[in-house]
């Protein structure tokens, strides 16, 4: 975070209380409903938008995202054999449009 506690001085809650959803969502629609934002307010509403994002997601979100077993060839998450990923699906639609000449 940029500047802690910003979220908190700006919704009024005090250091060690929990933010309360309704005020968060409630500061969140307030500055979307304005039509021209200064910088400030558009980087508070990002601040906002971050700080809905960890609380929706839980304390231990993060850990458990840190937690998943990696594949070590390639840095990321382990997967079964036979299971495509993503990128092998794309790979696969690439292959697809080059023999068909797009």
């Amino acid at each position: 975070m940029k500047r802690p506690g910003r979220v908190r001085a700006y919704l009024g809650v005090g250091k060690g209380e929990k933010i309360p959803m309704g005020k968060l969502l409630a500061a969140i629609k307030r500055l979307e409903a304005k039509k021209s934002k200064t910088a400030e307010e558009r980087s508070l509403l990002s601040a906002l938008l971050l700080a809905k994002r960890f609380k929706s997601s839980g304390k231990s979100g993060i850990r458990q995202e840190a937690a998943k077993p990696q594949n070590p060839r390639m840095g990321g998450p382990k997967r079964k054999h036979g299971v495509p990923t993503s990128a092998d699906t794309i790979n696969r639609e690439n292959r697809r449009k080059a023999k068909a000449g797009y």
